[in-house]
């Protein structure tokens, strides 16, 4: 099959949705099929776009995104994976049906890596007059998080809501919309993670790809999940030939 790059030049939103179809009988073979497709592509996308921004859609997210990153040379902020957004997206619009107030839904996010050990973090908290009702509100916060996650966990995905959200996020780069997301990013530096990992993470995005990386509250549990996933991850990075 030939592609023309050509008709991509210049493009400064280049999605990339392509998943290998062969036979392969492992999971490792279906990621190197990826990483074999991706060898072909997104050194002609990187020579007729120089200065776009890479959007990944293609699965394992965290694994196809990093991959893009290294095989393009392009700065991490311009290679982002479509992560947790449309967890989040999810997350939030449960929360504040479960809350009835969607201000304190805005803080809530789904991070780390995409299928059953994403992380759901909710970083909302209302003033309170001292530690007991900081407890309290703690723990009101991760019953109401817990809910949430067992309706989520519910819906499963489809192409169609999928498509939206790589619509979402592709209007908030063109736009520069400067709005908040959940998606794959370079994540070491964060949360002591040291390997050359993507993760879902709070960005800020904008036309240049991701202008910030919103901080996160400390929270020991969360950082022991997200660097187990940057392990993982990282594992099986090293397994493939790029």
């Amino acid at each position: 099959m030939f592609l023309d790059f050509s008709a991509s030049a210049d493009s400064k939103v280049v999605v990339l949705t392509v998943n290998s179809l062969g036979n392969a009988q492992t999971y490792l073979d279906v990621i190197q099929s990826n990483v074999d497709l991706f060898r072909g592509i997104i050194p002609a996308i990187s020579h007729y776009s120089q200065n776009t921004v890479l959007l990944v859609a293609s699965h394992p997210v965290e694994v196809m995104t990093y991959v893009s990153w290294k095989l393009s040379a392009f700065p991490k902020s311009r290679v982002i994976g479509v992560g947790a957004n449309l967890d989040t997206e999810r997350f939030q619009y449960i929360l504040a049906n479960l809350l009835k107030a969607q201000v304190l839904a805005k803080d809530a996010w789904i991070i780390g890596e995409q299928g059953e050990d994403k992380v759901p973090l909710w970083t909302s908290c209302n003033l309170v007059a001292n530690q007991m009702e900081a407890v309290a509100a703690r723990n009101s916060r991760e019953k109401v998080a817990s809910r949430a996650m067992e309706v989520l966990k519910g819906k499963g995905q489809r192409s169609w809501s999928v498509g939206l959200s790589v619509a979402d996020l592709t209007d908030s780069i063109l736009k520069d919309k400067r709005k908040v997301h959940s998606v794959s990013t370079l994540a070491k530096g964060c949360c002591n993670i040291n390997s050359e990992v993507f993760l879902s993470l709070p960005c800020i995005l904008g036309t240049s790809g991701v202008i910030e990386m919103v901080k996160l509250e400390e929270d020991p549990l969360v950082q022991e999940k997200l660097q187990s996933s940057a392990g993982l991850i990282h594992d099986l990075q090293q397994q493939l030939k790029l």
